[in-house]
């Protein structure tokens, strides 16, 4: 059985954790989203000193990035480190990124490592959904789709053993949550889930690990429907419960710090261990000289963990998580093409399964 346990967790969190894996990424061109702090602004680092093409720094806030890339130049001597703005709060904001994007010559490897937890009480965006719904996993799912062509054609145009990575950071809290029924079977999944009466403070407590599950729902379901010959690989990443900014000490009570003092104080891995996992799931399977096609297979729709393709939780292995899965995606695609309707071009001919969206 696959599921979380207070042994499971600590024995992971106190295992040695490989060394950072090495690879060749010459000429390549690489997306951090949030990458100007933590296994961000990490894995970063470590692509500066594979010799890519160009490093692109995606944040919210211009300064904070320019201080990373001025960081990363000092520290790597790499000069090749560029920064695009994105508030995933706000649509707009990511069709931006992913029109500006899209104008890049290629796109090898997108990371998707931004994220927030949910507030006390439930919040908004001005886009009208669950504000840590559409930031940690709306908001991500629709740039992957926007940037799907530009990430399969650049596999066709610049190498035939060229392996484009498409890694959304997930989480092994995805093992603590499953999904009622009711919501999964109703008309609208996601608007069930974002809206003020399903979100009651006792709810917005599961609703980090509720992304982080559609995260890994969503790698699957695009990985499903990829076409047998595409390239493309979509993997959910496990960095580990590492020191992170995202628990800021500022907005919890003085419990609640201490409380995550002490939890970091004994399981918590530095932010360079964690991005460890992203490097792994950018270069694994690859080679300059060949590919192991058979590891390559298996980063498709995997969830990755200690430098290794993991077993995700039975709910996801299940067939009622396969049921999830597939209604939660046809529901996605819905709400993604209200929102940018050339999504349903995308889908319709890179991803050529039916959607009904009656």
């Amino acid at each position: 059985m696959t599921q979380w346990t207070f042994s499971r967790f600590a024995s992971s969190q106190w295992a040695a954790v490989p060394p950072v894996a090495s690879g060749d990424l010459t000429g390549k061109t690489i997306v951090v989203i949030g990458g100007n702090a933590g296994i961000g602004f990490e894995a970063a680092k470590h692509y500066c000193q594979m010799n890519p093409g160009k490093v692109i720094l995606a944040c919210r806030s211009e300064e904070r990035a320019e201080a990373a890339v001025k960081s990363l130049r000092e520290e790597t001597n790499f000069e090749r480190v560029e920064v695009s703005i994105v508030d995933l709060s706000n649509f707009n904001s990511v069709k931006a990124l992913a029109k500006q994007l899209n104008e890049e010559d290629r796109l090898d490897i997108l990371v998707e490592n931004a994220g927030i937890l949910p507030p006390s009480e439930y919040t908004a965006t001005e886009d009208g959904w669950e504000s840590t719904l559409q930031v940690n996993h709306i908001s991500l799912s629709l740039l992957s789709i926007l940037l799907l062509p530009k990430m399969i054609s650049t596999a066709e145009r610049f190498n035939t053993l060229a392996h484009p990575r498409l890694l959304l950071v997930g989480s092994d809290v995805h093992m603590l949550i499953k999904f009622d029924k009711d919501i999964v079977e109703g008309d609208s999944p996601l608007k069930k889930l974002s809206s003020i009466e399903y979100c009651t403070p006792e709810s917005l407590q599961k609703r980090y690990g509720e992304t982080k599950l559609l995260n890994l729902l969503f790698v699957r379901a695009l990985s499903d429907r990829l076409p047998t010959l595409t390239t493309l690989i979509p993997s959910c990443v496990n960095p580990g419960f590492c020191y992170s900014s995202l628990r800021k000490p500022s907005t919890m009570t003085g419990l609640d710090s201490f409380k995550n003092w002490a939890r970091e104080k004994v399981f918590a891995r530095t932010a360079e261990e964690g991005s460890r996992q992203i490097i792994f799931a950018s270069v694994a399977g690859e080679d300059p000289a060949s590919a192991d096609e058979e590891q390559l297979a298996k980063l498709k729709g995997a969830y990755i963990s200690n430098s290794e393709v993991a077993e995700p939780s039975d709910y996801v292995l299940s067939e009622e998580g396969k049921e999830a899965q597939d209604k939660l995606w046809t529901d996605l695609i819905k709400e993604l093409a209200v929102i940018e309707p050339k999504v349903l071009d995308i889908v319709a001919r890179y991803l050529p399964e039916p959607v009904d969206l009656e």
